[in-house]
């Protein structure tokens, strides 16, 4: 993960499904609204200046990891 004007760049591989980016420490469940479907090994995501972000990665098998904090 790399922040670059206020975009994260996700690379993701193996059995990765989605990530879930917030502004809040809240943990999603799996079937929140917040889960985007990962389409390519790679993807950029616009962010909140001047805001600290969550993010959370799910598998296909439906296991959510711990948050990640991003830092603006």
């Amino acid at each position: 993960m790399e922040i670059i004007n206020n975009k994260v760049e996700l690379v993701t591989s193996g059995d990765i499904d989605s990530y879930c980016i917030k502004t809040t420490k809240t943990n999603p469940n799996l079937n929140s609204i917040c889960w985007t479907k990962v389409k390519s090994e790679k993807t950029v995501v616009s962010l909140l200046a001047l805001k600290k972000h969550y993010i959370w990665i799910k598998d296909t098998s439906g296991n959510i990891s711990s948050p990640r904090v991003i830092e603006r």
